[in-house]
Order: C-alpha cells, then sequence, then structure tokens
C-alpha cells in the first residue's frame, strides 16, 4: 500500500473549469464521473505489467486505446487534469458547445456513454 501512497503524493485533483489548451479556451464540467477513471488509468500504468505495450493484443483498437491511456497518464503525473480530459473527451467524442468563446464539455455520465459508442 504504500508503493501506492509515493505515486499519489504529488498528484493533486482540480475540479475542471477553464483553462488554454494550445492556444484554445477550455471548459470542463460536471469532472466527477471521469476523473477516478483517468486516475484509474494512471494508476494501472503507473503500478501494473499491463503498461508494457507487448502485453496489450496487436488490434489497432487496442493500441490506438493504450496511446490515449498513455497520453492521459503523462498528463496527471503532471498535474495537467484539463488535458487528460481533453484527450478522453476527444477519443470518445463527447459531444461539445461553444459558450462565450470557449469549447465546453460536460463530461456527466461520460463514463457511460464511451461505452456505448465503442
Amino acid at each position: 500500500m504504500r508503493k501506492y501512497r509515493n505515486i499519489l503524493k504529488d498528484i493533486k485533483l482540480c475540479n475542471g473549469g477553464t483553462e488554454i489548451i494550445d492556444g484554445k479556451s477550455y471548459c470542463f464540467s460536471n469532472t466527477c464521473s471521469i476523473d477516478y477513471w483517468l486516475l484509474s488509468i494512471f494508476l494501472v500504468l503507473s503500478v501494473s505489467s499491463i503498461a508494457n505495450k507487448r502485453a496489450l493484443d496487436q488490434t489497432s483498437n487496442s493500441i490506438e486505446l493504450y496511446k490515449v491511456f498513455v497520453k492521459i497518464k503523462d498528463f496527471i503525473q503532471k498535474n495537467n487534469w484539463n488535458s487528460a480530459r481533453l484527450e478522453w473527451a476527444n477519443f470518445i467524442g463527447l459531444k461539445k458547445k461553444i459558450i462565450n468563446g470557449s469549447i465546453h464539455f460536460d463530461c456527466f455520465a461520460s463514463i457511460s456513454i464511451a461505452f456505448l459508442k465503442k
């Protein structure tokens, strides 16, 4: 258990909000439904042998998913939660709205939506 605490000691969870990413303004709301999912991805890739790319089967879907998971892990490791959220939102095709010039993602129930779409 101590090993896992060391992995998490520098991780700081933030609550969505607005952030400029690659020159665009993004706003994330209702992020609770994905934050624990993203944190789980981070933990699995941090402590498990599944982090070894060869452990995955070689279908194009699993390789693409692996690449997304690695990006998410890297963003969270740098405490860049909104970039991790953006990576996941784009991967699952989460609907976005433009509100006051900002790209807005409402993440409510997005995990369920992700599995229904894929």
